[in-house]
């Protein structure tokens, strides 16, 4: 009876979790997610209040943390856990321990694996929190092949995706808002460049549809994202002023070692990461007859071609403007909706890049931002994404991204 009743009492408890650092500063708002009492050390304030300063992520995440605790105190507790010796990773376990002993149904919040492993060894339940994830290898393509599997009745789809493209026995569609199809016309040759397979032809619709207002293509190195949207760029810039100017931009996450600061101003800073940039350019320019070099550099001087560093891009809003973002997968869910957020009147977004090629260390395939938006905007009229699967950069470079 009295066990029973030592049962009843401990599952009437509430739940209580203590909060790791990282976790903070990872989703601030996981507090919104979790059912119970959240307790926080003050050994994690301590280090939070480290970070707090400066324009990075971790530091935005810092403080929209202390803005929320500020505003949602009774929601919080907090203990002192500096009356405990040893590490941080220390004082936060004996926190937790102190809390079980006390009879509370405790759990440690961690991100960190060997802290994990330990507050294990001492009989503490640890859980970890991640943001939000997709799996890459669910990712939606944004084509549908429904030449071989009789497939061809567009009323079988029970919600249809707007801009998704169908491949059928008598050519290529593309969905409608409406749900209804349209065949694509001929092939166009943009600045020299014709498509190379379906899945580019796909690309180049997006690109040049004005009602598309964002466009996103992953795919692996040498398939052609960038020149894609590039060409598509120029044509819609140069040849047709649908668009006052190019913006271009890349995140500045280095592959390898760090090589210091750069000397200059603001576009000598950016070009050596602009490069691949200005690599696509020329190779357009030289693709209509214009050999030589440095034609990128014409059109920066003519005011048609512009560098933006995504560093200064916050508050601003951007319009009539043709985007370019590559590499977006280097960036975050948060940065990513800062970028987007920016479009005003007549501004069309192009995110670029390959999920499973991600050199910034805090993100992976799953969590990313550009994962991240390709799955919350597939429902979108306004929206495309094709992801190319076909190397077409040479037969060196198809054959390195397929076995190494």
């Amino acid at each position: 009876m009295k066990e029973e009743k030592k049962r009843s009492e401990s599952s009437d408890k509430e739940n209580v979790y203590v909060v790791d650092t990282n976790v903070i500063i990872n989703d601030p708002n996981f507090i919104k997610k979790l059912r119970g009492k959240i307790l926080i050390p003050t050994t994690v304030l301590q280090e939070l209040d480290k970070h707090k300063y400066g324009p990075t992520e971790k530091a935005r995440n810092t403080r929209e943390f202390a803005r929320f605790i500020d505003r949602n105190s009774n929601s919080v507790w907090f203990h002192d856990s500096d009356e405990y010796e040893g590490s941080n990773d220390d004082k936060i376990i004996k926190t937790a321990l102190s809390l079980k002993k006390q009879g509370h149904n405790v759990t440690l919040v961690t991100n960190d694996i060997l802290m994990g492993l330990i507050a294990k060894s001492v009989k503490l339940n640890v859980k970890k929190h991640r943001v939000d994830r997709e799996e890459h290898y669910r990712l939606y393509s944004g084509i549908k092949d429904l030449k071989f599997n009789g497939e061809s009745d567009n009323s079988k789809v029970s919600r249809p995706i707007p801009n998704e493209y169908q491949i059928h026995d008598d050519g290529l569609y593309r969905t409608l808002p409406s749900g209804k199809l349209k065949k694509l016309g001929r092939d166009m040759t943009l600045w020299g460049v014709t498509h190379k397979n379906v899945e580019q032809k796909c690309a180049i619709d997006a690109l040049m549809n004005d009602d598309i207002k964002l466009v996103t293509l992953s795919g692996r190195a040498g398939t052609g994202k960038t020149l894609l949207a590039l060409v598509c760029a120029l044509e819609k810039v140069v040849t047709e002023n649908q668009y006052l100017q190019l913006m271009v931009s890349r995140p500045v996450i280095p592959m390898g070692k760090e090589i210091g600061f750069l000397p200059g101003d603001l576009e000598e800073k950016l070009s050596p990461w602009m490069q691949p940039i200005f690599d696509n350019v020329d190779f357009l320019f030289n693709s209509k007859g214009n050999k030589g070099f440095n034609h990128w550099q014409n059109l920066v001087d003519e005011g048609i071609l512009k560098l933006e560093a995504l560093s200064y891009i916050r508050g601003r809003s951007i319009p009539d403007q043709f985007i370019i973002i590559d590499e977006a997968q280097n960036l975050s869910s948060h940065e990513i909706k800062t970028i987007i957020s920016r479009a005003g009147v007549n501004t069309k977004i192009i995110l670029t890049g390959d999920v499973m090629q991600i050199d910034n260390p805090k993100l992976d395939s799953g969590n990313n931002g550009l994962t991240y938006v390709i799955e919350r905007f597939k429902y979108q009229k306004i929206a495309a994404h094709i992801n190319l699967t076909k190397c077409e950069r040479s037969e060196l470079a198809e054959i390195a991204t397929e076995i190494l």
